[in-house]
This record gives structure tokens, sequence and C-alpha cells, in this order.
């Protein structure tokens, strides 16, 4: 559905009335900044898990086999999800600008500095879907057949882009930096400056007028999309270290195994840099991406203010079926310090014990590690368990940076583009 903001509706009534006249602009090479679309087959269904709510007791059946009690039923519960992603583009990176604005209370004009970004959403055809699963229900959760770009109902598709600006202000010495976060907001006469100094003829929609409208399909890379504006008001003036998150580009989640927390939605989250100051700051630069730095201090205060995920305790079924391919069944954070760069769950491994983390987490997937000791296989990086006949494999993987030691310094090594990454949060 899409987002009502009550206390907005003549302004979406506007936005709407705009929505026919949507061109595709011609733009020269390099000024259109396009995301590519990132599906993984792992977007399209769950890890393992317990049925969420239920609760069974363990018995032996006399006419038919345990494996189809209630109990072992509600374990090991793998959710499918067909999924779609639209393509996201932007011009100019986020900018910032002073724009007359209103103002109601004294009947006046007055002067706001506001930050925005224009951009164009597309559908492409970017879907995954799945025909059938293992019929062996040991292994259900794997897909024994995924289809590409299968065509989606254009109906069932809904683009419900929410932008949200967020970074960091430094305070006092003992407050240090300050986490920040903004909403975008409706802005009509904000908005409607900036399509003239964009370009008149090209309209642009708020976020919430682009939840309204049907996304038309884009078949080569000449057709156009449709074109919006994300304005934020109010925004700190020593702002830096920013993120801008997209959410509802794609209909992607994972379940929380815990029905008391909420689901994770996959989001887009672009990475901006700005080094101005207080005065005239809507003449700072702001610079798509990271600043880039050998420095190790400098590289931890980069993974915490871009909340860069670290290392995963990866935890694998060994499927005997399908050549001993490796199976996800559970993946929880290593907690690698950004001051000591250890992870407190690997040296419980490194004694032949499970974490409490990591025991919760297998749990939630219906596997009861109890009385069963890990063993390790490279130290610091793999160790693997049997349960029965069924064998097990963890591995420490990297993210988007890990810790290395390099001439007897630690520093991190970042990997992958870290200029915009997607998230589940």
């Amino acid at each position: 559905m899409p987002r009502i903001r009550a206390c907005l509706a003549p302004v979406i009534i506007l936005a709407c009335s705009l929505v026919p006249s949507i061109q595709a602009q011609k733009l020269a090479e390099g000024v259109l900044k396009t995301i590519p679309v990132s599906q993984d087959p792992r977007d399209s269904y769950s890890l393992p898990m317990m049925l969420p709510g239920a609760s069974s007791t363990s018995y032996e059946p006399n006419t038919f086999s345990k494996k189809f009690t209630f109990e072992r039923l509600s374990q090991k519960n793998v959710f499918f999800n067909d999924v779609y992603e639209f393509e996201f583009s932007f011009i100019g990176g986020l900018r910032q600008r002073v724009f007359d604005v209103p103002d109601l209370a004294t009947n006046t004009v007055v002067k706001k500095n506001c930050w925005y970004i224009i951009f164009r959403i597309r559908d492409r055809g970017n879907t995954l879907t799945y025909e059938q699963v293992k019929e062996n229900p040991e292994y259900e959760h794997l897909l024994s057949s995924l289809k590409k770009d299968q065509p989606i109902p254009a109906e069932k598709k809904y683009c419900l882009p929410q932008f949200y600006l967020e970074g960091y202000v430094i305070g006092d010495k003992k407050e240090g930096y300050q986490a920040v976060k903004y909403h975008d907001r409706v802005l009509p006469f904000v908005q409607k400056q900036i399509q003239q100094m964009n370009d008149p003829d090209l309209t642009l929609l708020d976020p919430i007028a682009i939840s309204e409208t049907q996304i038309p399909l884009a078949r080569t890379d000449a057709d156009g999309g449709v074109w919006g504006v994300a304005i934020f008001e109010n925004v700190d003036v020593r702002i830096d270290f920013v993120r801008l998150t997209v959410e509802g580009l794609t209909n992607a989640y994972r379940i929380n195994s815990d029905p008391t927390k909420p689901n994770l939605r996959k989001t887009l989250q672009m990475n901006f840099f700005r080094p101005g100051g207080v005065v005239d700051e809507d003449k700072d630069k702001i610079s798509f991406g990271i600043p880039l730095t050998d420095d190790p201090q400098k590289q931890v205060a980069i993974a915490q203010r871009y909340h860069l995920p670290g290392p995963m305790l990866c935890c694998y079924q060994i499927n005997p079926d399908a050549g001993d391919r490796r199976v996800l069944v559970s993946e929880v954070d290593a907690e690698v310090s950004l001051k000591t760069f250890d992870s407190s769950l690997v040296p419980v491994l490194e004694q032949g014990k499970f974490p409490k983390k990591l025991t919760d987490g297998l749990a939630g997937a219906g596997i009861d590690v109890a009385g069963t000791n890990p063993e390790v296989v490279i130290s610091g990086e793999r160790w693997k368990f049997n349960l029965g006949e069924e064998r097990f494999e963890i591995r420490l993987e990297p993210q988007y940076w890990q810790p290395i030691v390099e001439n007897k310094e630690n520093k991190i090594r970042f990997i992958k583009s870290l200029d915009y990454l997607w998230i589940y949060r």
C-alpha cells in the first residue's frame, strides 16, 4: 500500500495531476549514474526456521515416521517469494541549495536551505521466480530451478520509495559524533523550483506520487522511466559521512525468526561525503562515494559512520544429494571489534564450543546442537560438526570489510565498491 500522509492530502492531489507527462531526458554520457539491479537467489527465499509461534511436544509415533509429526514439520520451514526490483538512477548526486519558501504564519517568503536528489526509476523486467523445490523434505529450502527475468504481472509490482538522509554531526568533546536522520518531505514550492532549474519540460514527482504511479516497462536502454525528486529540509549544517537510503525499490525481504521483531527489507544505501563547514553550506560539494584513506583510525571511522557490515559466521549444511553442495542454514554477525579487530565469537569456536549467538541462530533454524562440539578445520576461519548423518560447516566470511595486518599494523581491507550497497534492515 502507498504511504498516506493525511495532513498533505491536497499536495498528493496536486502531485498526482502531474503524472501523465513523464518523458525521457537526453543526457550526456556519465551525467546519469545508474545503480545496477542486484538480485541474488538468496533474495527469494528465507533461511530454514521454526514455524513462528508454533509449540509442540516431542513423541515417537507408532504408525508413521517421526518426520511427519508436527514437531518436525514445524522445523526447518522455508518461505519463498517471487521477487522484482526496479532500476534506480540519479543526476548530479546529492545537492543542496537555498530556496524561496512561503511562510504561512507571516505571509512572507523566507529563504530555506534544502538538500535534494533528482532520480529516475525504471522497470527493466528484472525478477526472480522458482518453479519447484527439491522433493527431499530434508532439503526443501534448496531451489531446484530458479529462473531469472520471468514476467510478474504489472499490477503485482509496487514501487513505494521512501528516502532517508542519515549521517553524523560533531558535537562537543563529551558527546562526540551524534547520529542524525531525516525523512524526505513533500515541498511543492521547492519541487517546482527544482524542476525549473533542471528541465521545465520534465515532470518531477515526489515519492508519494510515484507510489501511486504505474512504472512503465523499459524494454531497451533508450526507454524512459518515471522521474522524481526527494527533498530534505532542516538538515544540520554540520553533517558529514552521509548515507542516503532508499526503501521500496524491491519486494525482497527477510523474515525474522523472532515473531516479536520486524522483518528486514532490502534497501539501497548510497554513500556521500561532505567535507564542508557551517558557513555558506550550500556552496559545499557533496561527493558520491566514501573518502579513501590508508590511516587505520580513519578506516575504522569510515566503517562505523557508514554502517558497513562486517564479517559473518555462516553455517552450512552439506547436501550429499547435490554433490556435497553447501547450503546456508544460519548466519550471525561475527562481532568483530573495530578497536581490537578480534571477533568475540571465534575464540569460543576455537575452544570446541558454540557461542550462544550461533546456538540461538541454529535453534531458530530447527537445529539443536546441544551436546555437540565443533572441530577446527582451519584455525580462525573454518569449523565443522555432525548431527547424526548430517554434516555441517561453519565459516568466517567477510561482507564489506575485513581486518588485516599490514607492516605489523592492524588495518581494514574494504571489499567491493562502497559507493553504494544493498543491505537488509
